[in-house]
């Protein structure tokens, strides 16, 4: 049984994330001026997507305050961000790029374990790992995501950038994902510790939704989540809703660099809704070599 997580891509920016009060106020405590200035230069650089460079920077800041959960957390998505930029041929160093999204969360959480960022990140590294990487993985690995994800939500984060990116939306639209693909058998619950639920999936669209109706991955996800539970249930309402929410896609602004590819996949499935329940975003995306 393979257990196969599509991507889950929150926060690859093509546009300044967060307001720049945050270059003076830092989401911690800080009183060393050095750490200051490593905080303010990585979040710069951070916000000219040269990740690896804040990276230096933030990682700077774990050796001389390695109490703050917040930054292992950022390096994490700092690392996600990276790796989402590279070809998807290259295989090896997606992989360790998603190994680095999954130690340094995991060391933001050994730090606070009530850091719903660094389980949120956890989950991230871990899944897209998983979905590397197969049945073997699969199978061992489902039940941390499991836990993960419901931790994160019981531990509710509460970051955010600006007005279209909020960690917890991400959380829930990480929590839909998880439960949409996961099988809904009692041989799945044996095997891998969880069971797949669409209707628990699609009630976690609908949270991401209604705190950032502004992302076309969100509104995309959701409206195809309604078109193929309703020609399943013979719901003509459900499929309508979701139909009006595909077409209303193409009103929405960039936020991320993959948002024009979903935004022409959102008109295409539109068009030809029988394709809503096989949809896979990465696989077309692979298949078009975008």
């Amino acid at each position: 049984m393979v257990l196969c997580l599509p991507a889950v891509s929150p926060i690859q920016a093509s546009s300044p994330q967060e307001p720049a009060s945050a270059l003076s106020s830092p989401p911690f405590e800080v009183r060393d001026p050095e750490i200051r200035a490593r905080w303010e230069r990585g979040w710069r650089l951070e916000q000219q997507r040269d990740f690896q460079a804040s990276n230096r920077d933030f990682e700077e800041i774990t050796t001389l305050a390695p109490e703050i959960s917040h930054v292992y957390w950022r390096i994490a998505r700092n690392h996600l961000r990276a790796t989402q930029q590279l070809p998807m041929a290259d295989e090896a160093g997606r992989r360790e790029g998603f190994a680095q999204v999954l130690r340094w969360a995991e060391r933001g959480s050994a730090r606070d374990p009530g850091c719903a960022e660094c389980t949120l990140y956890e989950f991230i590294g871990l899944a897209s790992l998983t979905r590397m990487e197969g049945t073997v993985r699969s199978a061992r690995s489902a039940r941390r995501m499991k836990e993960l994800i419901e931790r994160t939500l019981e531990l509710g984060p509460t970051h955010t950038d600006g007005d279209w990116n909020h960690e917890l939306a991400n959380a829930y639209f990480a929590a839909g994902i998880f439960y949409k693909v996961v099988p809904d058998s009692r041989l799945a619950k044996w095997l891998l510790g969880a069971r797949g639920d669409r209707e628990r999936s699609l009630e976690y669209y609908r949270k991401a939704f209604e705190l950032r109706s502004n992302r076309v991955e969100f509104r995309l996800t959701l409206g195809l989540a309604l078109v193929c539970q309703g020609q399943q249930g013979g719901e003509e309402a459900q499929i309508e809703e979701g139909l009006s929410l595909l077409r209303s896609v193409a009103s929405l602004d960039d936020h991320l660099a993959t948002d024009p590819i979903y935004r022409d996949h959102a008109a295409r499935l539109a068009a030809d809704p029988g394709r809503a329940c096989d949809y896979s975003g990465e696989e077309w995306r692979r298949a078009e070599g975008r």
